[in-house]
């Protein structure tokens, strides 16, 4: 995990996750931005983006960060299990 230009930035083997925060006009609230890159393993390389944003209270927004990259990671992983609808074979392990 690193903060780029207010960012938070978590890179995984599968994913990366680029999160930000921005307050919004009311104040008590932030907007949650969550941009994220998947990659298909070798050889297909298949990459795919996805962007989402989630309006929450500013004083829980750490805790809805996590479960968003968990949730998110786990949509990823069944993506690429099913091989991204593009002919990749999920590999026995």
């Amino acid at each position: 995990m690193a903060l780029n230009d207010g960012r938070v930035v978590l890179e995984f083997a599968e994913s990366d996750f680029v999160v930000g925060f921005d307050a919004t006009s009311a104040g008590q609230q932030c907007l949650m931005t969550a941009v994220a890159t998947v990659r298909a393993p070798a050889p297909s390389l298949d990459t795919w983006w996805t962007r989402w944003q989630v309006v929450v209270p500013c004083h829980v927004s750490g805790v809805v960060l996590i479960g968003e990259v968990r949730n998110g990671r786990e949509q990823f992983r069944r993506m690429v299990d099913e091989g991204f609808g593009f002919g990749v074979q999920r590999r026995a392990g």
